[in-house]
């Protein structure tokens, strides 16, 4: 029987969820078993949200711009390697369709954003001062945020303006992972 969403039969699907399976597992020996299984963990959240969002909002026609705006959540869920991807094909209208491009745009600058109080911490840790002794103003809603870092604007307490890039809080290990 074949999927109603691929059109594949049950055997390639099965055949390909086998392969995945044994490229995680060598993903996880090569990792180390805690960074292999977090991911393993986060990939597995990943694909069930966004399954879970094809069968909420089922398509009304399977087309490009459908399964582009699927793939680039999944993307964004699976985190920043694969968001650095989606900017990828966002910068390559020559080598991917149309649809894709527009949708992977949304990767450049509007990735998902880390909570103010985490952002806030990884300051202050960084600097080993608190906010208020540095800035007078600081915007704790971002500017922009990509997949590795976000940006926030500011004012330092000379009275400058200034625009603080920030580092995603636990990106080295997720780096390392990939």
């Amino acid at each position: 029987m074949a999927c109603p969403l691929t059109g594949r039969s049950s055997q390639e699907l099965l055949d390909k969820s086998q392969q995945l399976l044994k490229e995680v597992v060598e993903v996880a020996m090569s990792t180390g078993p805690e960074l292999g299984l977090a991911r393993t963990a986060q990939a597995a959240q990943a694909v069930a949200l966004t399954t879970a969002d094809i069968l909420r909002e089922p398509p009304t026609e399977l087309n490009d711009a459908f399964v582009a705006n699927r793939l680039r959540r999944l993307f964004q869920r699976l985190g920043p390697t694969y968001v650095k991807l989606g900017q990828f094909i966002a910068s390559s209208p020559t080598v991917f369709p149309a649809d894709y491009v527009r949708e992977f745009q949304k990767c450049l600058d509007s990735a998902g954003s880390v909570p103010f109080s985490d952002v806030k911490r990884t300051i202050e840790e960084d600097l080993g001062r608190p906010l208020s002794e540095i800035f007078t103003q600081f915007d704790t809603i971002p500017l922009a945020s990509a997949s590795i870092a976000q940006v926030h604007a500011a004012t330092l307490s000379t009275g400058e303006d200034v625009v603080v890039k920030v580092q995603k809080p636990g990106i080295e290990d997720v780096l390392k992972s990939t």
